[in-house]
């Protein structure tokens, strides 16, 4: 006994050792949870016991054990449902399309957008099913820890490259380093650990998960510990889902980060967006953000006697509603780039009533759109393309997450959000206000379930309320979550306040405010006159309407950039093996590794929407080669070949000549 309990001490302090140099963030759980363990702020509930030959967790309180059975023998026998199947306790690590031409066409431009993607998914579909079996596989997600015995034995049988390890309960998760050699299984694959993370940690710890050997993401193998609950299970595919090159296909990356050129060839403002505005005159006055979110309707009747108190920042999804009730937004945001969008505008009197409004438009924005309103109160604004050097924006999934951030840049002290809800109406299933362009009812007696279909808008999941304990949203709503998890303790000072009215998703850094509670005394009618005249100053003070000599030699640097790539398509093209799979693999990932180590401002937005090109095409290759019996190699190498190839060209072809014919008519 007192030899089973040395070794038990030594296990666990190994795992110290290893989780102090390279689990940095999980360390700091540990010593945190001792801590209120020592200052009795956490009475234990579990405890390690010997059984003679076999460990297992205690409840304290009830005295019940968690294994109650011999929990070696038990892992040995639960590791045996691990197998190599790709049907079997496996995610689809994105979704693949089998449209037909006729059926995409008639989609919106977002949809269009994968079609190049079609020949080689339809291929891949006629030709490989997921009833085949891996060779290897490559990264394995382990849910529930217990005990970790089970851990061990599964990755001798897998041999994986990378393990998620997930665990919901630290104090479990605690007594598991006793028993598992975690340092010994970091010296063979990359570990990553998500121990009693909330859903914003978790799937932030997904995201880390699924970046690294994206090119093994087809099918992501786990193994559920039977105690364990589903929750975190369900929230690996809207992990999944929300991934940026599903959500937002290369294509549609590609217009983002040309279309704005559209809009510095005719001396537009462009706004930067990275820096706070210090010089705002405004802060004191209160900003209410505007969604389409249920609770916006639902409030109109408070909206319509106070929105003079406050300053307007709205979607352009919400105007139709805003129109209807004479309630003109001071300041108007877009970003949505499909044509659907101009519903939003039908039957609006533009001219008139948005006369003294300020409208915000993203890189996307259809150029028709644009043209509805006058330049002089038009501000476009760039992401990540830096067309404009020091010129960028917070990247944000959708317009109402912009929004907020916006109000933030512009110094405002007091936030306060309606119509963001981030969730679905918990007693309908809408997902938006019922006059929104994308409004969907949700099937919400299914909203439980676990779908095999990977759907942005119809599977649902339980995440923290901001009044409720939890509600449930989808993966599209949750995107816009995530964005402000990350983005909001990036911006936000010490001295901002950001009340969250509605009766949907908590949000990172926001107040719960039932918006009866409100303190409408503190604020006074605003003079919109005024306020209009001093945003537009304010505005213009952080625009250009040029681009200097650098930023047009910065954009002719592109174009022979996206050449010089171009080149080393052709060379692959040429060099590449067709007759070996493995060969071939190798000098595909090869020219991938070239592509995506071409950094700054002249190569970032083309290594871009080949990363996310990349991302689609190298997992479904990858998987191809990996199955079990693969019969005519050298056929499936030279069909794939030829469409990768062809797809490569036209994205840089694409690029260089949108970046030549920019830089031909400024000369003309």
């Amino acid at each position: 006994m007192e030899m089973v309990e040395e070794l038990a001490y030594e296990i666990y302090n190994k795992n110290l050792e290893y989780f102090l140099l390279s689990q940095k963030e999980l360390m700091k759980l540990l010593v945190t949870f001792d801590m209120a363990v020592t200052k009795g702020d956490y009475i234990p509930e579990y405890d390690l016991e010997y059984m003679d030959s076999y460990f297992d967790i205690k409840n304290i309180n009830s005295s019940r054990y968690l294994y109650n059975t011999d929990s070696y023998k038990f892992s040995k026998k639960f590791s045996k449902t691990v197998n190599f199947k790709k049907n079997s306790n496996t995610f689809e690590g994105f979704p693949i399309y089998t449209f037909t031409d006729e059926l995409i066409d008639t989609m919106d431009s977002g949809s269009q957008s994968i079609k190049s993607m079609l020949p080689l998914m339809r291929y891949y579909s006629e030709h490989f099913t997921n009833s085949d079996s891996m060779k290897e596989i490559n990264k394995f997600i382990f849910i529930g820890v217990n005990l970790g015995l089970h851990i061990e034995i599964i990755s001798e049988k897998t041999n994986a490259d990378e393990y998620l390890i997930i665990e919901d309960n630290l104090e479990i998760f605690k007594l598991s380093m006793f028993t598992t050699k975690y340092y010994e299984l970091a010296q063979k694959a990359k570990l990553f650990f998500s121990i009693a993370d909330d859903e914003n940690m978790f799937l932030k710890t997904v995201q880390n998960f699924l970046s690294e050997l994206f090119f093994a993401n087809r099918y992501l193998k786990y193994a559920r510990f039977p105690s364990h609950s589903d929750t975190k299970l369900k929230l690996i595919q809207p992990a999944l889902m929300t991934q940026s090159f599903i959500f937002f296909p290369y294509k549609l990356s590609l217009k983002k980060y040309l279309r704005p050129l559209s809009f510095m060839n005719n001396n537009s403002y462009t706004i930067n967006l990275t820096n706070g505005f210090h010089n705002n005159k405004n802060i004191d006055k209160p900003v209410l953000v505007l969604g389409a979110g249920p609770s916006f309707k639902e409030n109109i009747n408070w909206l319509k006697k106070n929105h003079h108190k406050f300053i307007l920042i709205a979607s352009t999804a919400v105007l139709n509603y805003l129109y209807l009730n004479n309630i003109k937004p001071d300041i108007m945001t877009h970003i949505d780039g499909s044509e659907i969008a101009n519903k939003h505008f039908v039957d609006v009197d533009v001219d008139i009533f948005l006369k003294d409004t300020i409208m915000i438009f993203g890189p996307h924005s259809l150029v028709e759109l644009r043209n509805k309103f006058s330049k002089e109160k038009v501000f476009n604004y760039e992401e990540g393309t830096f067309y404009n050097k020091g010129f960028s924006a917070f990247p944000a999934s959708c317009v109402g997450s912009f929004s907020i951030l916006l109000s933030l840049i512009m110094s405002i002290n007091e936030t306060y959000l309606l119509g963001m809800d981030l969730a679905i109406n918990q007693k309908t299933g809408e997902t938006h206000s019922s006059d929104h362009s994308r409004s969907k009812k949700v099937d919400i007696s299914q909203k439980d379930n676990i779908s095999d279909t990977m759907n942005f808008e119809l599977n649902l999941f339980k995440v923290q309320g901001n009044f409720q304990d939890s509600v449930y949203t989808n993966s599209l709503l949750h995107a816009s979550v995530q964005t402000l998890y990350r983005n909001i303790p990036v911006i936000k000072a010490d001295n901002q306040v950001i009340y969250n009215l509605n009766d949907g998703a908590k949000i990172q850094s926001c107040v719960p405010t039932h918006i009866e509670d409100v303190n409408l005394e503190n604020y006074h009618n605003i003079d919109k006159n005024k306020l209009h005249n001093s945003l537009l100053a304010l505005f213009k003070s952080h625009s250009t309407t040029e681009l200097n000599e650098d930023d047009l030699n910065s954009i002719k640097l592109r174009a022979i950039n996206a050449k010089n790539i171009k080149n080393l398509i052709f060379e692959f093209e040429n060099s590449s093996s067709k007759s070996n799979s493995d060969r071939y693999q190798y000098d595909l990932l090869g020219l991938v590794s070239t592509i995506l180590k071409k950094d700054g401002r002249e190569f970032i937005n083309l290594t871009h929407v080949f990363y996310d090109y990349f991302q689609f095409v190298i997992p479904i290759i990858t998987d191809m080669f990996n199955t079990k019996g693969l019969k005519n190699e050298k056929r499936h190498i030279k069909k794939i070949d030829k469409m990768i190839i062809a797809e490569l060209h036209a994205l840089c072809d694409t690029y260089i000549n949108t970046l030549e014919k920019f830089l031909l008519s400024r000369v003309e």
